[in-house]
């Protein structure tokens, strides 16, 4: 279960032109029920909510709870913060809890909190609403079940702040999609091998300096016994250019081909020596997280109330005194 809630000095909400549903200072909640939501989510959400301290006492700070100000309460039911904005640009939002379950727990809902604030204001569910408020701060937070119900260590009991400016689709993060086997390994080889050539990265060409020395025997016996002997039979048993010649200097076309041969040898064989040692250290990053996950601190049992830390074992919290069944356990 979902609710965005907003501190207001006052607030109202019209169907068809008529005010059905308004309330002075206090909160107005944007609720959102989820497919899985039972009335524990919704008694769960709404402790939350009486008991968050966001209200200013009289040095101006948030200090006071809503029960502690007596402040009244607006909800609206809003299955749109159900929205899945991960694909395309028309939101999706079957997320959301179906019709009858939104409206069943919307109600209980609405239900608790007139049991414990003087004055509760509704919307009507499903209806084409307007709703007018004045934001008192502004203070905006924003609250998720799943999110409460995680131990303090994993993220615990986080609402989060958020001004006007940032309320908008709360968009996913994109999935990673998996790269296709075959041509276009071979065309993502190909491009890095660009890449790494025309970047000539400070580090990698160091290593390159170093590692490239040994094929340098190598790759001068390809170029000599290979390559030139080739060249001289294509150009008619020699090596220079006819019709090209420098007073006292011969073009030696065979050396310049051997020496962009040789350049493309050895960045190959450095690419492929480098491109490995990458991996490895990837490789070795995983390892290295894995072994600092599996050494973290056990999750500490919270009450399931106030959520606050207890005793494993703990019948009873000792924050807020509520009776925890079968013991407290992590």
């Amino acid at each position: 279960m979902r609710a965005l809630i907003q501190r207001v000095s006052q607030a109202q909400v019209e169907v068809d032109g008529e005010v059905v549903g308004r309330c002075g200072r206090g909160l107005v909640v944007l609720l959102g029920v989820g497919p899985t939501d039972t009335e524990a989510e919704a008694a769960q959400l709404w402790d939350k909510m009486l008991n968050l301290r966001i209200f200013d006492d009289g040095d101006g700070k948030m200090n006071l709870s809503l029960a502690q100000v007596d402040g009244g309460v607006l909800v609206i039911s809003q299955f749109t913060l159900y929205a899945d904005c991960r694909r395309g640009r028309r939101p999706s939002f079957t997320g959301a809890a179906g019709p009858e379950l939104g409206e069943r727990l919307y109600e209980h809902f609405c239900g608790l909190a007139e049991k414990s604030v003087r004055h509760v204001g509704r919307g009507v569910f499903g209806a084409d609403m307007q709703v007018s408020l004045k934001n008192d701060g502004p203070v905006t937070v924003w609250l998720d079940t799943d999110e409460l119900s995680r131990p303090r260590r994993a993220g615990q009991a986080r609402c989060r702040a958020l001004r006007w400016s940032e309320i908008c689709c709360r968009a996913a993060p994109a999935r990673g999609i998996n790269a296709k086997r075959g041509g276009r390994d071979m065309k993502k080889f190909a491009s890095e091998f660009k890449e790494f050539v025309m970047r000539g990265n400070v580090m990698d060409m160091a290593v390159g300096v170093i590692i490239g020395g040994a094929f340098t025997g190598i790759v001068t016996a390809l170029t000599t016994n290979i390559i030139n002997p080739l060249i001289k039979a294509i150009t008619g048993g020699g090596t220079g250019i006819s019709g090209l010649v420098v007073p006292g200097t011969e073009i030696d076309f065979g050396a310049f081909i051997s020496a962009i041969i040789n350049f493309l040898i050895v960045a190959l064989i450095v690419f492929m020596l480098v491109k490995s040692v990458n991996k490895l250290e990837h490789a070795a990053a995983k390892l290295t997280k894995k072994g600092e996950e599996a050494t973290e601190e056990p999750a500490i049992p919270v009450c399931p109330h106030c959520l606050e830390e207890v005793k494993e074992g703990a019948t009873r919290c000792p924050h807020c005194a509520g009776e925890i069944e079968g013991g407290a356990k992590a």
